[in-house]
């Protein structure tokens, strides 16, 4: 559901707003051609600075909750809209969702590059850094 109007989030909390393709606010399905990529939009953001990633997720409507979803990631062009295109594979009804999530080796990537270049000491950000790698290596070995 899209709620119109700004409320105030918990800091770190990601907002989903004006998601689209939408009709009447969601109250009428939007339509499109069996074969052409259907756009989809929404804005995704943050209170903070992290970098996101976000990605749409789509399945036939009607299916299990445990039912799979098809994933495609979303750009972000301008700002926070941050859109994407899905193909729609049969007649029907379907569903789409959209997912974000905090990027932090990006996050850390880029604040680090940004205060080597203001010439600043990034020592202990190597360490930060290390320490990111090492996670995500523990993180693999355990899949």
């Amino acid at each position: 559901m899209i709620r119109r109007g700004r409320r105030s989030t918990p800091a770190g909390s990601i907002v989903f707003e004006c998601a689209a393709p939408a009709v009447d606010a969601g109250a009428f399905a939007a339509k499109c051609e069996l074969g052409e990529p259907l756009r989809v939009a929404a804005d995704i953001y943050q209170h903070g600075h992290e970098v996101l990633a976000a990605a749409v997720r789509w399945r036939p409507a009607g299916q299990s909750p445990a039912a799979a979803w098809r994933e495609a990631e979303l750009e972000a062009p301008d700002n926070d809209r941050w859109q994407g295109a899905i193909e729609l594979v049969s007649l029907g009804e379907w569903e789409f969702t959209f997912a974000a999530w905090v990027e932090t080796f990006a996050s850390w990537r880029r604040d680090t590059e940004r205060k080597q270049a203001a010439g600043q000491d990034i020592g202990s950000d190597l360490i930060e850094g290390a320490a990111l790698a090492r996670q995500a290596g523990e993180r693999a070995a355990g899949a």
